[in-house]
């Protein structure tokens, strides 16, 4: 029975029997982990507020072969998100991250630039950068690390360039258009124009401490969320069900 010491971060906790629960962590070392922490429903000074979504910890598991599930038998706070919990809003766009995250994150494959994406955009909203772009951010470099984000510098019809103006994404294909070929509305197709275009480029190529201040025009990051849900949504074939409560707080997160 192997023993790992890992970091990682709680994505979420799910009641097992009377007392246990099952709980889901990504970790830097070991990618996605799910174990048991045994007791942690009857008792919370075993585990404290270790096992809340988001918090950062330091792990020690066991491992069964063949099993699916670790026995969790240590888990340190290294850095809690509860204050971020306090906020309504901000609690949406974390239960939607840790969505979202679990899906993606692979079981057991250390995936190091997604930890640490998920690392720099907790520090960035404990630093005050607004949960639009925190929220967009995170949606665009899911799709990036991911090999899900489209090419958008040729038309896939007529080969023309698209490395200005508007283009036409086909989400159902991830093919990219230029106007005239693939023109008109659709279910599965979205418009991205100039200013989102901009948008998506300063994403690509500056970390989120460097776009607060308005640097990104809400208009131009609503058109890169129609882009980025549509492509999350059809990878996942199905409604990320947190997503209804980012609805709920339009004003805030969009």
């Amino acid at each position: 029975m192997p023993l790992l010491r890992v970091e990682g971060f709680v994505l979420k906790a799910q009641p097992l029997g009377d007392a246990d629960k099952i709980v889901t962590f990504l970790t830097r070392e070991e990618g996605k982990i799910r174990g048991v922490a045994k007791a942690a429903r009857r008792s919370r000074r075993r585990f404290g507020s270790s096992l809340e979504p988001w918090s950062r910890v330091a792990l020690t598991l066991f491992e069964k072969e063949a099993a699916d599930l670790a026995r969790v038998d240590a888990c340190d706070l290294l850095e809690s998100a509860y204050r971020l919990h306090e906020n309504l809003e901000t609690g949406c766009l974390l239960a939607y991250l840790a969505e979202v995250a679990d899906l993606f994150a692979r079981e057991k494959q250390a995936e190091p630039h997604y930890y640490r994406l998920l690392g720099s955009l907790l520090a960035a909203l404990r630093g005050g950068l607004t949960r639009s772009v925190v929220l967009r951010y995170f949606e665009v470099w899911t799709l990036r690390l991911h090999g899900l984000l489209p090419d958008l510098d040729l038309c896939g019809s007529c080969g023309a360039s698209l490395i200005r103006g508007t283009v036409v994404l086909e989400v159902s294909s991830g093919e990219v258009f230029c106007p005239r070929c693939r023109g008109g509305a659709g279910v599965s197709r979205v418009t991205l124009r100039e200013a989102g275009r901009g948008a998506l480029a300063e994403i690509l190529c500056r970390p989120p401490t460097e776009l607060g201040g308005g640097r990104i025009a809400a208009s131009a990051l609503a058109e890169v969320g129609r882009l980025t849900s549509a492509a999350l949504t059809a990878f996942a074939e199905t409604e990320f069900r947190s997503a209804r409560f980012l609805v709920s707080a339009e004003g805030a997160v969009s």
